[in-house]
Parts: C-alpha cells; sequence; structure tokens
C-alpha cells in the first residue's frame, strides 16, 4: 500500500488567491472602471450575488485554462536540453517583439 504524498493544499490555495488579488488589472477593473458600470445607490443583493458570478465564471475560467496549460507545460521543460531550447524560443520571442517596438516607435 503507498503512501499519499503529504502536501500543503492550503498554501497552494493561499499564494493562488494572493497571486490572483494582487493582478494590476484586476485591481484597475474593479477600482477604476467597475463603478462606472454599476450604480451602487441602487445595487441589490441579487445583483450582487449576479456579479460576483459573473466574474468567478470570466476570471475563473481563464485562471483556469492558465493552470491547465501550464501543468501541460511541464512536459516540455522536463530536461535540461528541453529547458534550453524553450530558453531560446522565448529570447528570441521577446527579442523580435522588442526590435518591432523600436521599428514602429
Amino acid at each position: 500500500m503507498q503512501k499519499a504524498p503529504s502536501s500543503k493544499h492550503h498554501i497552494d490555495v493561499l499564494a493562488g488567491f494572493l497571486l490572483t488579488m494582487s493582478n494590476p488589472k484586476a485591481i484597475i477593473f474593479y477600482v477604476a472602471l467597475f463603478p462606472a458600470f454599476v450604480d451602487f445607490q441602487a445595487i441589490t443583493i441579487t445583483d450582487i450575488f449576479g456579479i460576483f458570478m459573473c466574474a468567478t465564471l470570466a476570471f475563473g475560467s481563464v485562471n483556469l485554462g492558465y493552470s491547465y496549460l501550464f501543468a501541460k507545460a511541464k512536459y516540455f521543460v522536463s530536461t535540461s536540453q528541453r529547458m534550453r531550447i524553450f530558453n531560446k524560443l522565448a529570447g528570441s520571442l521577446l527579442t523580435t517583439t522588442g526590435v518591432a517596438v523600436a521599428i514602429r516607435t
């Protein structure tokens, strides 16, 4: 009988929560743009529940997609040779993007 590996899932969940809550795009949306769409004087508990559900579905599905992609990406960087190739591809992409931005400016 094999023993299950001991892990601290609550720490992982807390880290994910803090990472999501410190997302600058989300902060800007909720602080600057969100009040333009919602009349806080006339909001009801049903409206709040609907807003929470929509935000959870929208942001949660995107973050879930990221999690899936990164879990699958572990395969591509599992060896040092693959990691070296990945780093060269990433560096080339960043260099190309930088040159494109410099040319347009």
